[in-house]
Formats: C-alpha cells, sequence, structure tokens
C-alpha cells in the first residue's frame, strides 16, 4: 500500500500501481495503521462519503511529504536545519504566453527586474506558476498582488491571465535517520527534504523512487528475500544527506554546520557522482561494511564500478544509433563482450530458475550491438571477455572482467544481489528439472 496525498511522486507511483493492476483510490487519506511481523493494517477514510474501511498490505509506503503522518505516528525523528527562514509564494496562472515560451527547451525561467524577482515554471498548455522569492513572511498575498507581480514579470501589458491560486511555502532540510521500521518505508519527502535551489529534490525522490520500486516489486512476487528493503535504507539515506546539505545555500548556508561544503564540489556528485555500498552490489574491494557517509567518486566520470550508475555509451542496434541507458526497461540487463557471450543463456536460465528477467545483449561483431566508436569496453572497464549486470534501477551490480575463464561467478551473482540464500539457483533448478 502506498500512502501519497498530493506527492510529487504521485504520477510515478500511480503508473507503477497501474500497470500491475493495483487498486488505486483518489480522495482517501489514512486515518490510522498498525504494524506487525507480517504486514500492515490501515484504516482509510473516503472523503467524500467520510466512510472508513480496514485494508490489510504486506507493506506500507509513506510517501506524504515534508510534514508525513506516516513518519509521524512512526516516532522516527530527523536530522538537519528545518524550516528555514526563506519564504516563496506560488501563483498559479492561466495565460496564452505560448509565443513566449516557444522554442525554449528550459521549463523554468528566472525573472529579475526592478519590479519583482521570481522564475515561471511550465505546468502544461496555458497552464504556469511564478514563484515568488520573498525576504520575510509577510501576509496573505491578495490576488491583486498576485496579478500586479505577474504583469511585472510577463512584461507584456496586452496579454490576458487569469490567476488559479496563491499559496505560500517554506522550504526545509530535514531527513528521516531511518527511512524503514520493519513493514512500513518512507520515501520523497517523507523521507527527505532540502532547499530547492540546486534543484536536487525531485531528483532525489525519484532515484529514491527507482531504488525502493524494483526491490519492493522483487520481495512481494517472492524473487527476493526481504533483506534486500533493507538496502534501501543502506544505499538512499547517505545520498540524501549529501543532497541536502548541499542544497544549504544562499540565506540557508549560515545554518550549516559542515564547513566543508563552503567549496562546493560539482553537481555531478550529487546527482550520479556517488557508490552505493550494500548488499545489493558485489563490490570489487574487501570492505565488509557500507559507509555511513556517501562514498563520492574520485573524478567526475562513471566507469562501470559496481555501485555506481551505467555510463551512458553510444552504441548501435540494427544501424540505429542507441545509448546504453535506453536498454533500461525495469529488469535486469546483462552486457556482454564478444568473448563472453555464451554465458549470457546460462544467466538467462539462471534467471528463469528465480523467477526474474534478465535482457542479454552481446556488444560487438555478429552481436545484438555494435560499438561503432569502441568505447564501451574501455567505458565500462572490461574486455571482450567480460560483462556487466545492471539492476532494473541502472546501477551496476556485478562486474567480470573475464567470466570466460570463470564462469562459476555467475552462478550465484543474482542470488547475492537479490540476498537469497547461497543455493538458491540450485535449489530452484531442480525443482524446474523435477516439474518438466
Amino acid at each position: 500500500m502506498w500512502y501519497c496525498p498530493q506527492s510529487r511522486l504521485e504520477p510515478i507511483l500511480l503508473a507503477a500501481a497501474r500497470k500491475r493492476g493495483a487498486d488505486v483510490r483518489y480522495s482517501t487519506e489514512l486515518v490510522d495503521f498498525t504494524p506487525d511481523d507480517h504486514g500492515v493494517t490501515a484504516t482509510l477514510r473516503d472523503r467524500s462519503t467520510r466512510q472508513s474501511h480496514v485494508v490489510r498490505a504486506q507493506f506500507l509506503v509513506g510517501a506524504d511529504g515534508a510534514h508525513s503522518r506516516v513518519r509521524e505516528a512512526l516516532h522516527v525523528p530527523t536530522q538537519g536545519a528545518g524550516a528555514l527562514d526563506e519564504h516563496v509564494v506560488f501563483i498559479y496562472f492561466r495565460a496564452a504566453w505560448d509565443e513566449l515560451i516557444e522554442g525554449h527547451e528550459n521549463d523554468a525561467f528566472l525573472i529579475e527586474n526592478s519590479d519583482v524577482r521570481g522564475m515561471f515554471l511550465v505546468a502544461e498548455t496555458n497552464l504556469g506558476m511564478f514563484a515568488v522569492m520573498q525576504r520575510k513572511p509577510e501576509e496573505e498575498m491578495s490576488r491583486e498582488r498576485a496579478r500586479e507581480l505577474l504583469k511585472n514579470a510577463i512584461g507584456q501589458a496586452n496579454l490576458e491571465f487569469e490567476v488559479v491560486d496563491v499559496s505560500s511555502w517554506q522550504p526545509e532540510q530535514r531527513v528521516a535517520e531511518h527511512f524503514q521500521d520493519g513493514r512500513v518505508l518512507l520515501l520523497g519527502d517523507a523521507a527527505h527534504t532540502m532547499p530547492p535551489k540546486e534543484g536536487l529534490g525531485v531528483n532525489t525522490a525519484i532515484q529514491s523512487a527507482q531504488n525502493l520500486g524494483w526491490k519492493l516489486a522483487a520481495v512481494l512476487m517472492g524473487r527476493a528475500a526481504p533483506a534486500l528493503l533493507s538496502t534501501y535504507e543502506t544505499e538512499r539515506r547517505p545520498v540524501a544527506w549529501f543532497s541536502a546539505k548541499y542544497s544549504m545555500t544562499g540565506a540557508g548556508a549560515a545554518l550549516l554546520e559542515n564547513t566543508a561544503f563552503k567549496a562546493k564540489a560539482s553537481a555531478f556528485f550529487p546527482i550520479v557522482g556517488y557508490r552505493y555500498r550494500s548488499r545489493a552490489v558485489l563490490s570489487e574491494d574487501a570492505a565488509s561494511e557500507p559507509p555511513a557517509e556517501i562514498a563520492l567518486l574520485d573524478g567526475e566520470e562513471l566507469t562501470g564500478t559496481p555501485g555506481t550508475r551505467v555510463p551512458h555509451v553510444w552504441l548501435e542496434r540494427q544501424a540505429r544509433r542507441i545509448s546504453t541507458l535506453d536498454l533500461l526497461d525495469g529488469q535486469f540487463v546483462l552486457l556482454c563482450g564478444n568473448e563472453s557471450a555464451q554465458w549470457g543463456d546460462k544467466v538467462t536460465r539462471d534467471a528463469r530458475a528465480l523467477g526474474i528477467k534478465v535482457a542479454v545483449y552481446r556488444i560487438g561483431p555478429g552481436g545484438d550491438l555494435q560499438d561503432p566508436s569502441g568505447e564501451w569496453a574501455q567505458r565500462v572497464g572490461v574486455g571482450s571477455s567480460g560483462a556487466v549486470l545492471l539492476r532494473p534501477d541502472g546501477f551496476v551490480a556485478w562486474r567480470g572482467h573475464d567470466i570466460v575463464s570463470a564462469p562459476e561467478e555467475l552462478d550465484q551473482v543474482l542470488s547475492r544481489i537479490l540476498c537469497r540464500a547461497a543455493s538458491a539457483i540450485a535449489g530452484a533448478s531442480e525443482r524446474q528439472a523435477v516439474s518438466r
């Protein structure tokens, strides 16, 4: 059960739910919930009829915003500066402003003149939002004042527009100390919220949703052990805390105790320049415990290291250019060199025994994908006898440099990533053989 009233993650979660035929309910609020060792019992109330009913779910995901009722009910504390002394007024409007924004790839436009300073955001055709930054809180802004600001910002006296709504907002910096409490998990702003100055709030939330989504699906469908869910917090909380600190610029910088962030690193690092260390990644070094703090890469380049985002490399399929990122479609992906392609069938069989899908691509002459630039092997750090396994969220789960001479590595890779018992593949394969 996902609880996400008016959450920015709502479109993503609803799309995933509909794809699997889930029961999606609108105008419904969570009244109370009781978790136990086997699931969660929740009381829901229909806001239109005011009728209450009880549902039972295996897990509850609280994606209910910065002031999460789920997080508060669990008494999960947060770290961070809390509400910042910064104030924003959102003015929602409708106008035939197509000619003003036509031809621009941007979805945000900063306006600054002697009368007003703010940012336009494009929502949909003729619908937009103007965010006005204020130095101090003021009384509720009237629609007349909002019209005046919009007129000065648009700069077109003849353009007609309608003020749809006016609302105020105050940014916060909070990161939950825990993202999971038994059968209840926190997601999006319920788990981490940060000032919008660096544009990391939505990025961080979507990445967290991708991380949790495939793991939760694997557990619910019996393809992974419940222990896989613990890697969600292990992987995402260090990233969220780093992003929250990174976002404390401008007026909020004085509240930041960690002076190391005065000289800020490139935005590459909070977006993709980090490395996961957890049971859902087969690392190549001997470190046994994942770090409490984020593990940053040495430079601004993705190199195929396990625990990092797969690098973008242009390849060709049937004479058409395709990126390695285009190969990600919600399942595991194995990219093989020419000499290691024979083991693709083995991975497919092992995956089938575990009940999961793995898309296998052979890269090179005569393969599924061509590498006209010759960059692929170098960019991911393997040769023609190697391979990389990508998780559904696009992160490298495992890298084999020479799986031709050491094919036994593949036997347990998937099982370990899914936190299943070491003999999971063998046992599943035996059952599959008996069923035939």
